[in-house]
């Protein structure tokens, strides 16, 4: 997971907490979920999809669509960024499917060894690459990208909290309690560019390493949005907020509004979002039964011997 900076002796705390956190559970998650460690995208109509793996690609695949990132060969991206990458599922999908050069960024040695090893072993080396960073202090060029991911990624920023008034984070199924809707946020690069203002370092991130007229995709889950009289969650949310906040290094939720008053401030076009909650919401039984085959149990067990914590969000 790719994180980010408070300030001095805060910001490696932060950062070392998040590493540590994925650097002890990715192994659990890799032989359950395998590579694409996130939710997946399920049919609510019928239900669970059987297919967990598939789910998890088809997430991708809605959210690509959802953007109108083109297949056109002289339109399609050709450097793209996934911020927040994990063991590298998604960076390796979006480097099959369009031929793109992809970096993926995040904060844990041991993810992203794996991810270049998944890579090498898979003969995408060529095509992609993964190293250790932070989100906040990203080691590109201006406009190095033409699409730039982050896949349940957000929630682990702890800069976003410096304009929000709330300390709210929603986590595992929550969602499902709190109204805590699964979102897809999509903005759009000026042709022209535009200026980076620095009121919120994450969004001002993605738009500095994002090309005029490319795209900036974000999946994230969001605390719902609050009434027109509240000014602030209810206390007894707070209380649960906080616990799970403890519990699993996350860092802040905002609302689908904050996401978007944040892209306005920096001048993106087209800024559109959806709630994918009752696409997202099916997806959390497949990740119980898959933990209770013999399989799951076996990958599980080691870990909560060792005392080891895992986080059912991401």
């Amino acid at each position: 997971m790719a994180a980010a900076s408070t300030d001095g002796a805060d910001t490696r705390e932060v950062n070392q907490g998040i590493a540590q956190f994925y650097d002890q559970s990715t192994g659990v998650w890799e032989d359950i979920w395998g590579d694409h460690i996130h939710y997946g995208f399920c049919d609510p109509v019928s239900g669970t999809e059987s297919d967990y793996r598939a789910a998890q690609i088809r997430m991708i695949e809605e959210a690509l669509s959802f953007a109108g990132v083109s297949e056109d060969p002289g339109k399609r991206p050709k450097n793209a960024l996934d911020v927040g990458c994990g063991i590298g599922g998604t960076t390796k999908y979006i480097a099959r499917k369009y031929g793109a050069k992809c970096i993926g960024i995040n904060l844990s040695p041991i993810q992203i060894q794996r991810a270049n090893a998944l890579a090498a072993a898979e003969g995408l080396a060529d095509k992609v690459s993964f190293q250790v960073a932070d989100a906040l202090e990203q080691p590109f060029s201006d406009g190095q990208f033409d699409l730039v991911l982050s896949v349940e990624c957000g929630e682990y920023i702890p800069d976003k909290r410096k304009v929000l008034l709330l300390p709210c984070t929603y986590t595992y199924c929550s969602f499902l309690r709190l109204n805590c809707p699964f979102l897809v946020i999509l903005g759009y690069i000026s042709e022209v560019g535009l200026p980076v203002c620095s009121n919120w370092q994450f969004a001002a991130e993605l738009a500095r390493v994002t090309a005029p007229g490319g795209k900036i995709v974000i999946l994230s889950f969001c605390h719902r949005d609050l009434g027109p009289s509240e000014e602030s969650l209810q206390p007894w949310e707070l209380k649960r907020l906080k616990k799970i906040y403890d519990a699993f290094q996350i860092q802040g939720y905002c609302s689908a509004a904050d996401y978007v008053n944040f892209f306005e401030s920096l001048s993106l076009q087209d800024i559109k979002t959806a709630d994918w909650t009752q696409y997202i919401a099916p997806f959390l039984p497949l990740l119980f039964r898959s933990a209770l085959t013999w399989k799951g149990l076996s990958s599980l067990l080691p870990s909560l011997l060792r005392g080891g914590k895992l986080s059912l969000h991401c």
